[in-house]
């Protein structure tokens, strides 16, 4: 199967995006999609999704910084950056920003293009398109897309979950577009789970509350007959039942957090709108 995208599909996917860029790698991406093997619609929204968000919603395909943020790399022998200025001249490029000397050198020599020696070209979009291609592929990332898997795509993209709700709102739409539902059916999905995520947050905190009210009825040291008694079982039950509860309490906080964060983000891709 030939999955075509189209630059009207990228904006539907990321409203915001730039028109300069999604003009020339929507027939990119189609091009270079048998290289990475997405030949399915799952797959090719699971890397629309990540490429989306990676690439700041189609606005970007350099990384954003400074002079003194890009010379904090300079002298790292891990991503092969030897010369001074590397850290700069390898900076994050193309939709999965492609960093270093030594992944310019690699994945320049996948695609047979000498990106050590040029490395500007790697923000071209057929370029960027071809060198995610090979690096969706090298990481076996097919495999987790067809399990509709996005926690296992975004760790192995991004090393952890960083910004995973924003993934989440974007696969969303992605999948939209490809099977050519509307903007407007996508966006009302993201609001859902933006509600539900407030509503996992706010029973969160309830719970936390009702957990630390209780444990400190539970932990309260028992009155006995004899002080003398049983002191030491008396005084690990205590500190048992507080542990528990602590952790209890801990553990809603921070999934109050996290579903508070999950709900922010979602929200925020919403209000982007339809993108038609």
């Amino acid at each position: 199967m030939t999955v075509v995208i189209t630059p009207d599909m990228l904006r539907r996917i990321s409203p915001a995006a730039n028109t300069g860029i999604i003009s020339h790698l929507g027939p990119a991406l189609t091009r270079s999609f048998p290289a990475g093997d997405i030949k399915t619609e799952l797959r090719a929204a699971h890397f629309l999704a990540q490429a989306a968000h990676e690439s700041d919603g189609f606005r970007t395909l350099v990384e954003y910084g400074g002079a003194s943020y890009f010379s904090r790399y300079d002298g790292r022998r891990d991503l092969g950056n030897t010369q001074p200025g590397d850290g700069a001249r390898y900076r994050g490029r193309g939709i999965f920003q492609l960093t270093g000397r030594a992944n310019y050198r690699t994945f320049g020599g996948r695609i047979g293009v000498d990106l050590e020696r040029q490395p500007d070209r790697a923000s071209e979009p057929d370029i960027s398109a071809r060198t995610a291609m090979a690096y969706w592929f090298d990481r076996g990332l097919n495999g987790l897309a067809d399990r509709d898997d996005l926690v296992g795509v975004t760790k192995r993209i991004n090393g952890g979950r960083n910004g995973l709700a924003d993934r989440q709102a974007k696969l969303i739409r992605a999948k939209a577009a490809l099977q050519g539902r509307s903007g407007a059916e996508a966006v009302a999905e993201i609001q859902e789970r933006a509600q539900a995520a407030g509503t996992a947050a706010r029973r969160a905190t309830a719970g936390a509350g009702g957990a630390a009210a209780g444990g400190s009825v539970v932990v309260g040291i028992p009155q006995q007959s004899d002080p003398a008694a049983g002191s030491g079982s008396v005084v690990g039950a205590v500190l048992v039942a507080g542990l528990i509860f602590g952790g209890a309490v801990i553990w809603l906080l921070l999934r109050a957090r996290s579903k508070r964060v999950e709900q922010r983000e979602l929200a925020a891709n919403a209000a982007q709108g339809v993108g038609e």
